[in-house]
């Protein structure tokens, strides 16, 4: 369901200063409404750390875990043992300490470990969609381990033996040398189907769709916790990244990149099968003070409520429940940032379907109507022309108020500069959704050949002043054309209103949509980076980052976690690592108007440039921003398709 944003802003009421007749006033940026419920708290000072890739964030995971005392609470989507988690050396496998290695050690020493996973048991209807998401590697046992002499023996022994342990508790042999260990827990959960979930999902879906998105829906969120019990030591993480090593990376994004594994120990690259893992890009925040407190709330009433079959140590405080009661004696004013804070109000949002919590599309709705300057958006999934309406909406309604009520001409208004930096479509059946999205802001010709489709599609519907033979022709023309079941997205897309840039420059938004790619550096080989992350920054003072990526299925229905901020000059800081990360010198500078005009102007030639190095396959590529396309027509899979009405489990989003 569509937010409504006349319940989430707050009226303005300011009053008027006498010396001079003006008011002070800050924009609204956080769901100042959700947090008068008593959850969703906009808390006051907390410290936050950013981190770009794995390779900064799991190093300080694992100094984290290693210094509890106390507990250790992890929520994965998924979770491989096997995956390095400390800072890596080498080229073969192990390269670091292993995750599962350093739960098991902490747990040893009397820390509570909990590992709460997303994974729909056996005999679900998704259980499919769990192993085609491989999240859960190695467990249950989907393939033997027998030849001895294949590279990845040694990986998926390891990844059996540890599940094994974990579920089983299996005493120490030959066979398993694990130990038993009384202080790891686990357990799993995935969404229930009932009823009063059919209201998720945009207002133009129809109930078998939205039941589709429900049934393949999964618990997407990633956030650690960690000693809670110790208020003063405490700290926790927001992200995107998943716990396994496909998602490994650096933030140099090298082509071919040792550290990041082989192709077997992980998914491997279908564009570049001889090449190691693919790069990836994502982020991670760790969280110090009163925002734990949503965190711990988060965690405890999922723990509490999820499957315990997989849990083979029964005393963990008793009866349902009683971990949310246990955390209640927590001193939450004790919950202070070591360091010095850093951030001035933080907000945890959540996708949650089943309790009707959509927050994180509540705030992406919000930061939309209040950007004016500019908007950065770096996502996985772009999958909701919705989203795309609103902007153009919202923009409408400014200039509108501008030139009515503050007399302002169109040509003196200033530009929103959006920024939109996205992978490749990974499955087929994602190109339709992609597609309606980004041609609703005027770009639908960076995929050209599936707009191509469209366009004739266009042609030959017939129109309400065809004349008997103009409608004949047409109709000849689209013999086996416009019947055929492998077409049906492109008639849904033809459908949408026409959109062109000069439509969007008329609404004076300037738009932009870049995708990434790295090189070899001896060679002019070009490899894509895939983006796996979820962060959306405004206008130098607000940011969310997290699991939620912006399609309806993290909208609506998956289960996520988000963490938002405001504050001028740390989001700078966050907004200039990033870009100088993925665009060289053009980090926007001072995040001034001219400053962020010029910088999005010499991105489209940056990315223009180096879109003909990937083409061409000649010359050097500027930083990693590209021009993004997609050369893809036909959804040849319609049964994966997002608007396809069969209960098809791939869609699953990782």
């Amino acid at each position: 369901m569509k937010p409504d944003l006349a319940k989430i802003l707050i009226p303005s009421r300011h009053p008027v200063g006498e010396d001079n007749c003006r008011a002070t006033i800050t924009r609204q940026w956080l769901l100042e409404q959700r947090h008068l419920s008593g959850d969703h708290a906009i808390v006051q000072n907390s410290h936050l750390d950013f981190f770009i890739c794995a390779s900064e964030a799991f190093p300080e995971i694992e100094a984290d875990i290693s210094r509890a005392t106390k507990s250790v609470d992890l929520i994965c989507f998924g979770f491989d043992p096997a995956m390095e988690i400390s800072l890596r050396h080498g080229a073969t496998w192990p390269r670091g300490k292993r995750y599962g290695d350093l739960l098991l050690e902490v747990a040893n020493r009397g820390v509570v470990v909990r590992l709460l996973v997303w994974y729909a048991g056996d005999g679900h209807l998704i259980e499919a969609a769990g192993r085609m998401a491989n999240n859960l590697p190695g467990h249950p046992a989907w393939s033997s381990v027998q030849d001895k002499k294949s590279p990845d023996y040694a990986i998926r022994r390891y990844r059996e033996d540890w599940w094994d342990n974990a579920m089983q508790a299996l005493p120490r042999s030959s066979s398993n040398p694990f130990t038993r260990c009384s202080n790891l827990h686990v357990r799993h959960r995935a969404l229930p189907l009932i009823d009063t979930m059919l209201t998720v999902g945009p207002s133009d879906l129809t109930n078998i769709q939205k039941m589709s998105l429900v049934r393949v829906g999964t618990h997407h969120q990633k956030p650690i916790l960690i000693d809670y019990e110790v208020p003063e030591a405490a700290v926790g993480y927001v992200m995107g990244l998943n716990s396994l090593t496909d998602y490994w990376d650096t933030p140099r994004h090298r082509y071919d990149e040792p550290l990041r594994g082989k192709a077997w120990e992980g998914s491997a690259d279908k564009k570049n099968p001889m090449l190691g893992l693919k790069p990836y890009r994502d982020y991670a925040i760790r969280v110090e003070g009163p925002a734990l407190v949503d965190l711990n709330r988060n965690f405890t009433a999922a723990w509490d409520s999820a499957e315990k079959n997989w849990n083979p140590h029964h005393q963990d405080f008793g009866a349902p429940g009683s971990l949310v009661a246990h955390r209640m004696s927590v001193n939450k004013e004790r919950l202070v940032a070591r360091a010095a804070p850093n951030c001035k109000q933080v907000q945890i949002l959540r996708t949650d379907a089943i309790s009707g919590d959509q927050t994180i599309q509540e705030l992406y709705w919000l930061v939309t109507n209040q950007a004016r300057q500019y908007l950065y958006i770096e996502n996985q999934y772009f999958q909701n022309d919705e989203w795309a309406a609103l902007l153009k909406e919202r923009r409408q309604i400014t200039l509108r108020g501008l030139k009515n009520n503050c007399g302002m001409a169109k040509e003196d208004i200033p530009p929103l500069h959006v920024f939109i930096v996205i992978p490749e479509p990974e499955q087929d059946g994602m190109i339709p959704a992609t597609y309606d999205t980004i041609a609703a802001l005027g770009q639908g010709q960076q995929m050209a050949k599936y707009d191509a489709g469209v366009k004739q599609f266009r042609e030959l519907t017939p129109g309400p002043d065809d004349r008997m033979f103009e409608l004949a022709k047409k109709y000849l023309r689209s013999i086996g054309k416009l019947d055929s079941p492998l077409l049906n997205d492109m008639k849904d897309s033809a459908k949408k209103p026409v959109v062109t840039k000069a439509d969007m420059d008329k609404l004076g938004i300037k738009v932009l949509i870049a995708k990434l790619y790295t090189q070899d550096q001896r060679t002019a080989a070009t490899r894509e980076i895939y983006i796996h992350s979820k962060l959306l920054i405004a206008d130098d003072v607000f940011f969310t980052l997290g699991s939620a990526n912006l399609n309806v299925r993290s909208m609506c229905c998956d289960g996520e976690i988000n963490i938002a901020g405001t504050d001028p000059a740390w989001i700078k800081t966050m907004r200039k690592r990033v870009w100088s990360n993925i665009a060289g010198e053009l980090d926007g500078g001072d995040g001034s108007l001219y400053a962020i005009q010029q910088t999005h102007k010499n991105w489209i030639k940056t990315m223009d440039k180096n879109a003909s190095v990937v083409t061409d396959k000649t010359g050097r590529l500027d930083a990693h921003i590209v021009t993004f396309s997609d050369d893809r027509g036909v959804t040849l899979s319609p049964r994966i398709s997002q608007r396809d009405e069969t209960l098809i489990p791939d869609t699953v989003q990782a």
